[in-house]
């Protein structure tokens, strides 16, 4: 990556993480780069795009190997892990990740933020509809609503407000399996 680029997506970070994207400016941001506002625009576009930009580059620096190259599921028990513990790792890797999402999640339109990456929950949709199709997972709702639900039960760990979980790694661990369990049982019943 060239070494101008570095530096724009470095300071977009920086002030996305403190203002969100309604409250960082390109003319800020060039600023924090050191740079002139119009090289943002040659390397970057717009400051929706600079916006993905931050955020594929987060999600590239820190998305495991595993995760980059491999999604196959075997069994509703592996297909549940393999999200849950991924996405959990993956957001607590690196907080300014979170705190890009929690901004995201405030605006208005957040459609326009949504980038294709590995973690991207439309994924598990044929993975969820596969598992339907072979018997593992109940047909009763749509593989949509089922990957509506684990996405809000693996959020509600990662967006822990409560700070329920952070601070106890054995009670960490202890939500984390029981969020696996209750999917999996979500997931089986008719």
């Amino acid at each position: 990556m060239k070494k101008t680029k570095l530096k724009i997506i470095e300071a977009a970070t920086n002030l996305f993480i403190q203002k969100g994207f309604s409250g960082a400016s390109i003319s800020e941001i060039a600023k924090e780069a050191g740079i002139n506002q119009s090289l943002i625009y040659h390397h970057v576009g717009n400051k929706l795009e600079l916006w993905k930009t931050v955020k594929k580059h987060l999600i590239n620096v820190n998305l495991d190997n595993s995760v980059k190259n491999n999604f196959k599921i075997n069994s509703l028990i592996d297909f549940v892990s393999i999200i849950v513990i991924n996405r959990i790792n993956f957001y607590n890797k690196d907080p300014r990740i979170k705190r890009l999402i929690q901004w995201q999640q405030l605006e208005e339109n957040q459609e326009i933020f949504l980038i294709e990456s590995n973690m991207s929950p439309h994924l598990w949709i044929k993975a969820i509809a596969k598992l339907q199709d072979i018997g593992e997972i109940s047909s009763k709702y749509s593989a949509e609503f089922y990957g509506f639900i684990i996405y809000s039960l693996v959020n509600s760990l990662i967006f822990d407000s409560y700070n329920v979980i952070k601070k106890d790694i054995k009670k960490n661990n202890d939500y984390i399996n029981n969020i696996i369990e209750v999917i999996i049982q979500i997931l089986r019943s008719k």
